[in-house]
């Protein structure tokens, strides 16, 4: 239920998207970086206080809602545009037709993590956090490339609908 608490922050990175196809996202980056960061000295906090598992999910949930809310303040300081309403209809159509992608994004999690249940289930929980450890020190250099399409992808975009020369060029580039 902790950890669940997150999921609610999760339409804030629409936020995230908005900057990002502005090619700004150093306010995404500013965000992230400062919500990791506190939570972390918050976890190196709770391991040496030897915390329950409780305060771990609590402390995940938190990092979530402060990169939401942080995110929501770069916006609103920087943006010179409102939010629009809720158009039900179409977020219901919406809902109807992304039900594939729903199911692919569940399998997709649980084969992402069907590793950790197997190694549990043949070695036990410390091996599960040594691997899981290691995962997430492997995952981080993901993180850079993703980064760069990001950022360079609205650019090329655009150059795709005045010059496609120039666009298949800055493509080749990014790959």
């Amino acid at each position: 239920a902790l950890v669940a608490v997150s999921v609610l922050f999760r339409p804030y990175e629409v936020l995230g998207f908005w900057f990002e196809s502005r090619v700004d996202n150093r306010y995404v980056v500013y965000a992230e970086s400062a919500a990791f960061l506190l939570i972390s000295i918050l976890k190196i906090a709770l391991v040496i206080n030897k915390a329950s598992v409780l305060a771990f999910a609590a402390a995940f949930s938190l990092e979530t809602i402060l990169a939401s809310l942080l995110m929501w303040v770069f916006f609103k300081k920087s943006a010179r545009v409102g939010l629009a309403r809720a158009n039900w209809g179409a977020v219901k159509h919406l809902l109807g037709e992304a039900w594939p992608l729903l199911i692919s994004g569940l399998t997709l999690v649980l084969y992402m993590r069907i590793d950790q249940i197997m190694i549990g289930a043949m070695l036990g929980d410390r091996e599960v956090g040594i691997y899981s450890v290691a995962s997430k020190l492997l995952e981080v250099w993901f993180f850079l490339p993703t980064v760069i399409c990001i950022s360079v992808f609205p650019g090329i975009i655009r150059k795709a609908l005045t010059d496609r020369k120039e666009y298949e060029e800055r493509m080749i580039m990014l790959y």
